[in-house]
């Protein structure tokens, strides 16, 4: 079975600015980069009323890792359930956008 996860890709560069500039973490080393790139993903699902209901996942398009606010998946053994309407509209507009979650490839 193809595992595929519903969501929203995300540049970690765009996660890391968000952290920085909101006062979330530093980019003083690559453990620091990282901590503040996890830790603005936690910012964001919190604001958007999806935390607990979303995941912070890789994802491949086109043979490329990317990472991805995961809403919901197809795996049998580990389900996430796609949150209700009103959180993903919520995490919508804390990420400026109009469009609705796409489905990726699991990585």
């Amino acid at each position: 079975m193809v595992i595929k996860v519903l969501g929203y890709l995300i540049h970690e560069d765009a996660m890391l600015q968000h952290g920085l500039k909101n006062g979330i973490g530093t980019d003083e080393n690559i453990y620091a980069r990282s901590s503040t790139i996890d830790n603005s993903f936690l910012d964001i699902a919190a604001r958007g009323g999806v935390l607990g209901h979303a995941r912070w996942v890789c994802v491949n398009v086109r043979g490329e890792l990317r990472r991805c606010i995961a809403l919901a998946n197809n795996d049998r053994d580990d389900l996430l359930s796609l949150p209700p309407r009103e959180q993903i509209d919520q995490l919508k507009a804390i990420l400026n956008t109009k469009a609705e979650p796409k489905w990726y490839l699991y990585d």
